[in-house]
Parts: structure tokens; sequence; C-alpha cells
């Protein structure tokens, strides 16, 4: 939960950011209309494409707690057991 409220919230600064930088000194704002959800939609689009390629590079792992011996030469810390998913 915690971590998507920390997401949230830096969408949030996100999406305030872009607020203050499309803004003119007379107060009009650069976009307006269609083209200021577009600019979301491009962010959101290159986004996807990073996660896109980022995951297939993702390797996961295991947590385990428990008094199991641990094979090899890995030691637990304090009865975890860091195992490389297959």
């Amino acid at each position: 939960m915690c971590t998507y409220l920390l997401a949230v919230s830096l969408g949030n600064q996100f999406t305030a950011a872009v607020n203050f930088f499309i803004q003119n000194p007379d107060g009009s704002v650069k976009l307006q209309g269609t083209s200021y959800f577009m600019f979301f939609v491009w962010v959101m689009l290159g986004t996807a494409i990073l996660f896109a390629i980022v995951t297939p590079f993702y390797k996961g792992r295991t947590y385990l707690q428990d008094q199991t011996q641990v094979a090899g030469d890995a030691e637990p810390a304090m009865g975890f057991a860091v195992q490389p998913e297959a």
C-alpha cells in the first residue's frame, strides 16, 4: 500500500510540475484542451514502452522465512533464505 501511495504522490507531483512549466507569464497556458491530455498520453506510452524493454531483464526472487538449512555457500540471515526464481 505504501508503494501505491508513493506512486500516486509522484504522479501528482509530475502533473503539478507540468502545470507549473506550461503557464505563461500572463496566466494563460501553452497546452490547452486536447493537446494537454495528449501530452500525458504520450508520457504514458513512453513509460509503457520503457517498461516493456526493461521487463525481460527482471529476475524475480522468492524470500522464504523458515528454519530450514540453505544448501550451498549461502548463509541465511536471521532465518531468511533467498532463492532465485526458476
